[in-house]
């Protein structure tokens, strides 16, 4: 997927947040308001069986003893009576039902009009439960007039003369109070209850909306400034994002919640990511520079030998012996300058990449320095330049390799020498000091101008008082080579001319 269109598809996403947050919350308070409504109801039902079984507990037995149940040989006598008896308490506390059961739970007498009782018996563990007071409250019991159905009651036994005869078995919660409950809903309360409990939650998701949309917009401002991030990467200047982040940090609350650190974390980044953005375009750029002239350097020599020798082959017959060793030493001079910018090319890559396995060796830099000037001193003679090497008696010998190093001075030195006038002078010193050698190399010259010291070593770069004809690979090898013993080379401050110094670490003891 394209950076457009994954860019594309989460401003999307981001466009839907609100609207996901709106209906996840929707659903949230929906199933919130049912389970509350359903508990609420749970917990109202249960309480209130709890405390009518606890207050009448002992209604069955009050009865019991309060009436006389008469049997003859397990029989009962005038049934008339008994369901007077239970029309009278029926009448004084109309939500109760009396049923008597016998010694199997079977419905043996009650009051009811015929085919209002369901049932032919009673399951009497519920009631032997009750009785025996071994299960705690609420104790359902079997209704008579409800298959299926279970309620609170009220259960005493029936004895004589220790004889177990029957039962005495009240519901608590008979049909006229079903039929009252059953009216609830159609009732002014229960309509305002449930219009306060719809209120109350329409109220809370409409202040949580706000919220959410409050602390939305923070996150949606954080996405646009991604999106504009995206979209500027590689631009050149203040981005509209960088813009964006300044404006941010100058008018942010200054909180330390989540999407706080969230946005100084995104605004850290972004930097990072401009900042590493700017410096591999700066870097393409030198690269493209850095091809333009190399190539130009490869092409001049190739060209010089090419013309020498097609010139030779043409006119090989009409040139005399001096014309002939002249292009040949033409063609001999510029493939040898081929062949020395095309070593400094593998030098400067086998450096880059870390590649170069050349031996590392105590090094004693102050005979180094004195064979260096050695060797540079006819070209000193010749360019009247006069070049001293200083190296003071109390250089440790260093760790490094004497192939580079050599190769580092020689190119300091050789820029020193076409840079410095006549009657100029170089030098090359080296001292012990803070635990480094630091070895450094002044010339008298007209020094670095300021517009190239900030691009001195960047290779194939050609300042504004360039001379000669060399490829501009010499300071970038030697800073490389400086890098590569853990060292750095530097272009310091000289009342005259240049003065490049580097440091090499001294062999442990």
């Amino acid at each position: 997927m394209s950076a457009d269109r994954i860019i594309e598809h989460t401003g999307g996403r981001t466009r839907s947040m609100f609207r996901q947050q709106a209906w996840a919350l929707l659903a949230v308070f929906a199933l919130t308001g049912i389970v509350f409504a359903a508990l609420g109801w749970f917990v109202a039902r249960t309480h209130v069986d709890v405390t009518s079984q606890q207050l009448n507990r002992d209604l069955a037995e009050r009865i019991v003893k309060e009436n006389t149940l008469t049997y003859v040989d397990g029989q009962m006598v005038n049934t008339q009576a008994i369901k007077k008896t239970f029309d009278h308490y029926m009448t004084v506390n109309p939500a109760i039902e009396i049923y008597q059961l016998d010694v199997d739970g079977n419905i043996i007498a009650f009051s009811a009009d015929p085919g209002v009782v369901k049932r032919d018996a009673i399951d009497l563990e519920p009631v032997k439960a009750m009785i025996g007071n071994t299960q705690a409250l609420p104790i359902l019991g079997d209704d008579p007039r409800g298959e299926g159905r279970r309620k609170i009651f009220s259960a005493s036994a029936l004895s004589k003369d220790n004889d177990e005869l029957g039962y005495l078995y009240v519901i608590l919660r008979g049909q006229a109070v079903d039929v009252i409950e059953s009216a609830f809903g159609d009732s002014y309360l229960f309509k305002a209850l449930a219009t306060a409990l719809a209120a109350s939650l329409a109220l809370g998701l409409i202040a949580s909306l706000i919220i959410f949309r409050l602390l939305g917009r923070r996150l949606e401002n954080l996405a646009s400034r991604m999106t504009a991030l995206g979209s500027n990467l590689g631009a050149s200047g203040p981005t509209e994002q960088r813009l964006a982040s300044e404006q941010h940090a100058l008018t942010a609350p200054r909180t330390t919640d989540e999407v706080y650190a969230l946005e100084s974390t995104f605004d850290a980044m972004a930097g990072r990511i401009e900042h590493q953005m700017a410096e591999l375009s700066d870097k393409d750029a030198k690269r493209r520079e850095f091809l333009a002239h190399i190539s130009h350097d490869l092409r001049t020599p190739l060209t010089v030998v090419n013309t020498a020798l097609e010139s030779l082959a043409v006119r090989f017959d009409r040139l005399d012996d001096a014309q002939r060793l002249d292009h040949i030493k033409t063609a001999r001079h510029e493939s040898e300058r081929l062949t020395g910018l095309v070593n400094d090319l593998f030098q400067l890559a086998r450096l880059d990449n870390n590649t170069d396995t050349n031996a590392m060796e105590p090094v004693a830099v102050g005979d180094l320095i004195q064979d260096v000037a050695h060797k540079h001193h006819l070209s000193c003679h010749s360019a009247d330049v006069t070049l001293e090497a200083l190296a003071a008696g109390n250089l440790p010998m260093v760790h490094g390799n004497v192939g580079l190093i050599e190769r580092m001075l020689d190119n300091i030195v050789t820029n020193a020498i076409a840079h410095t006038p006549a009657n100029g002078r170089i030098e090359i010193a080296a001292k012990h000091e803070d635990g480094v050698v630091r070895v450094s190399v002044t010339d008298t010259g007209p020094g670095i101008a300021p517009a190239d010291r900030s691009r001195i070593f960047d290779p194939g770069y050609r300042g504004a008082r360039r001379t000669g004809n060399g490829a501009g690979l010499g300071l970038a090898i030697s800073r490389k080579i400086a890098q590569w013993h853990e060292g750095e080379l530097r272009l310091t401050d000289s009342p005259t001319g240049a003065r490049f110094e580097f440091t090499l670490h001294p062999v442990e003891a």
